[in-house]
């Protein structure tokens, strides 16, 4: 009884690796996450595959994603800022000007 379980368990396990994989074939070709779904049919095998079927095609693609990242920069939408060199102007315009940047204008 105990070689049963053994066996049982080993071809689930296979059962959800060729789910898994068929279920990340699909959804690659549906425009949706191949590692969310493969992860889905590995763990629920045919049920995310009938369900992969059943949905339609995934809305968006890796240009869709980019031309929409393009529309929120045109919209005015904040630009992330690297925080150090933003920290480093404000204390160079607390400090003033350098020795060399006035010898500079001095020149000019």
């Amino acid at each position: 009884m105990e070689g049963f379980w053994v066996v049982y368990v080993v071809g689930y396990v296979v059962a959800g690796l060729i789910a898994g994989g068929l279920s990340a074939f699909i959804a690659g070709a549906k425009n949706r996450s191949p590692v969310y779904w493969f992860l889905l049919g590995l763990l629920f095998n045919i049920v995310s595959l009938i369900a992969l079927v059943a949905l339609p095609r995934g809305t968006y693609d890796d240009e869709d994603k980019e031309e929409a990242a393009d529309e929120e920069k045109d919209k005015g939408a904040p630009v992330p800022v690297d925080p150090i060199p933003a920290a480093r102007r404000a204390a160079a315009d607390r400090r003033g000007p350098s020795r060399r940047t006035a010898a500079r204008e001095e020149r000019r």
